[in-house]
């Protein structure tokens, strides 16, 4: 199974997504909505069985490696918030719709629901999506279901700490102000957190 380091995975995504983020996400960021680091996490608007694939699905976008997997940080209750709380109901709607399909998909693709595949099944699995979503015109207003959580997922892994210190660039208080100076000098190639 290949791994792709955290950055590398932000690097990728930031590409497709093209540079933008829902407007649920960002609302979401900017009305406080936090992940709340849980093991035992219990959904308040998702089904049980759809807040287990949504917690295996980040994890697949953003497992454990020299920092937490982004479940542990709590990024599936950000998810929930975000999807309960934030999005319009139209959203809303869609969202769950492409998680329907998503799951469909994967028991038509492989003849088993996606928490039932082996790691590297699921990681197959959510790397095909991709695959077969550069493949084809995306339209914008209605993402598939892989593309909204791994906007999500990012976005809520970049809010918690370990995500605005040991991902990002952060100086809680910075220094000098410099102006004009090669990206490879700020910060050491990593994208500065807020």
């Amino acid at each position: 199974m290949k791994n792709v380091n955290r950055r590398e995975a932000l690097k990728r995504t930031a590409y497709i997504m093209g540079g933008t983020l829902m407007a649920p996400t960002v609302a979401g960021v900017l009305n406080g909505c936090t992940p709340t680091p849980k093991l035992d996490w219990i959904p308040e608007f998702f089904s049980i069985e759809q807040a287990k694939l949504i917690t295996t699905v980040v994890d697949v976008i953003l497992p454990e490696t020299d920092t937490p997997a982004a479940s542990e940080l709590g990024v599936p209750s950000f998810i929930e918030q975000i999807v309960s709380s934030i999005a319009s109901p139209e959203d809303r709607e869609k969202f769950m719709g492409t998680l329907i399909t998503f799951e469909k998909e994967c028991m038509d693709v492989t003849g088993k629901h996606f928490n039932e595949l082996e790691e590297e099944q699921k990681v197959d699995f959510v790397n095909s999506q991709h695959v077969r979503m550069q493949q084809s015109e995306i339209d914008w207003k209605n993402k598939p279901f892989i593309l909204s959580v791994k906007e999500m997922t990012i976005a809520g892994y970049c809010v918690t700490e370990v995500g605005a210190t040991q991902l990002l660039q952060h100086v809680f208080i910075p220094g000098e102000y410099k102006a004009c100076i090669p990206i490879e000098e700020a910060g050491n190639g990593k994208t500065w957190s807020m």
